[in-house]
């Protein structure tokens, strides 16, 4: 289970972002909604929301086509201590 933040809650969605991103990382929006079965706007607003709480970070932006903007690519943020924040993607799990 997820380490409890002081705060308010999550909610259940935002708790099952960050599960699924625990698991399989990096995963776009559309990624998550597709495999959450979610609206992908719901996706994009707790992706956005979770970045700027420092839960998740945006680890590249890839070009898809068919779209007009780059796309960003979101992976979870393990807290090792107290000040520092690493992103999953760097450590061979």
């Amino acid at each position: 289970m997820l380490e409890k933040q002081p705060g308010r809650p999550l909610g259940p969605i935002a708790e099952s972002v960050l599960e699924l991103l625990a698991s399989q990382h990096p995963l776009s929006a559309r990624e998550i909604a597709y495999q959450l079965q979610l609206s992908v706007n719901a996706a994009e607003i707790t992706c956005t929301r979770l970045v700027s709480r420092g839960r998740l970070r945006v680890v590249k932006k890839i070009r898809v086509k068919g779209a007009n903007k780059p796309v960003s690519q979101y992976a979870l943020v393990r807290q090792i201590s107290n000040k520092t924040t690493f992103s999953t993607t760097y450590f061979r799990i």
